[in-house]
């Protein structure tokens, strides 16, 4: 089951990779769009000495790297797109189309039910407690084996001779014989000691290991739940933050048109537009890597309210 979680995490990661690369080719698109629409009625305001000879030459430059840009989002969007179909085994004319997705949210869920999950259904808490046994286990078996072995032996039998092979088998219940003997080691040079004081320094250092192990996974739970939990707030922001960044670059665009603004200032605006975009497609990436992360560390589904649960059908 973990495993296969763990796929759903390297397969969001794919898929928010040709997201992220769809997203700066159509902005790289329409950068070049407005790059030519202001450059061409620049080149009609220079005719009529409108626009300085060094506004122009940077709107030139600007549309320059508006083509070069699209043509570099073009080829990342490529192999992007190439490199998601091969990960999901998909004939090389699938076309996919990128959409983007809402924020991951768990309705009703707080830090505790996540770790109480994580408790429930993750393995690594078993291994924590058969770790534990097995170093006991050990304690008590070097503990009883820590005193001398005493053996008892105990022979019976007969003795004796004849010059006949016959003779040799008569008569013998006068020739039966029993031998009792107690064998017991006098020194052992302190070995069992010795190993009695090693597995109980060993199960000291595994009792040590396992809790000091299972606070950094229970640490590791709480920063990954709050930060999902966190998460869906700063998308909500981000997405804001984007719907306002666009409003203030078209305001750009009409003021530069009436000559209220500079190049600079215009560039400046484009460049929040874009990295506003990012970012809050970014936001979302980690929301879904987030909630995916969740899942593979509790074993289950928060949206259903069930835990995680394969059915393998094997076909011959």
């Amino acid at each position: 089951m973990a495993i296969l979680e763990n796929e759903n995490i390297s397969t969001v990661s794919s898929y928010f990779d040709l997201l992220t690369s769809m997203s700066n080719l159509e902005s790289a698109r329409q950068n070049e769009r407005n790059a030519s629409e202001l450059y061409k009625a620049a080149c009609a305001k220079g005719e009529i000495g409108t626009i300085s000879d060094s506004d122009l030459m940077q709107l030139r430059v600007g549309l320059l790297n508006a083509n070069a840009n699209v043509l570099t989002a073009e080829n990342d969007y490529l192999e992007k797109m190439n490199a998601l179909k091969n990960y999901l085994g998909l004939d090389e004319n699938t076309e996919i189309t990128p959409v983007v997705p809402d924020v991951k949210t768990i309705p009703s869920v707080s830090i505790e039910d996540i770790r109480r999950k994580a408790y429930e259904n993750n393995p690594i808490y078993d291994n924590f407690k058969i770790r534990l046994i097995e170093a006991e286990a050990n304690v008590v078996k070097e503990k009883r084996e820590r005193f001398p072995d005493v053996n008892l032996n105990l022979s019976v039998g007969t003795t004796g001779s004849h010059p006949t092979l016959g003779g040799a088998y008569t008569h013998l219940g006068n020739r039966q014989i029993a031998q009792i003997g107690i064998s017991v080691p006098i020194l052992d040079w302190g070995k069992r000691k010795g190993n009695y004081i090693q597995a109980k320094a060993d199960y000291d250092l595994t009792v040590s290991k396992t809790e000091r192990e299972e606070r950094e996974f229970n640490e590791k739970v709480r920063i990954l739940a709050e930060d999902f939990l966190d998460q869906q707030k700063l998308a909500k922001i981000y997405r804001e933050a984007e719907s306002v960044a666009l409003e203030r670059y078209n305001i750009a665009l009409n003021r530069f048109a009436v000559g209220d603004i500079s190049v600079t200032d215009l560039n400046y605006a484009e460049q929040e537009k874009d990295n506003a975009r990012r970012n809050y497609i970014y936001q979302l990436y980690l929301s879904g890597l987030y909630y995916y992360n969740l899942r593979y560390i509790t074993l289950f589904d928060f949206e259903k309210g069930t835990n995680i649960v394969y059915d393998y059908e094997y076909k011959r």
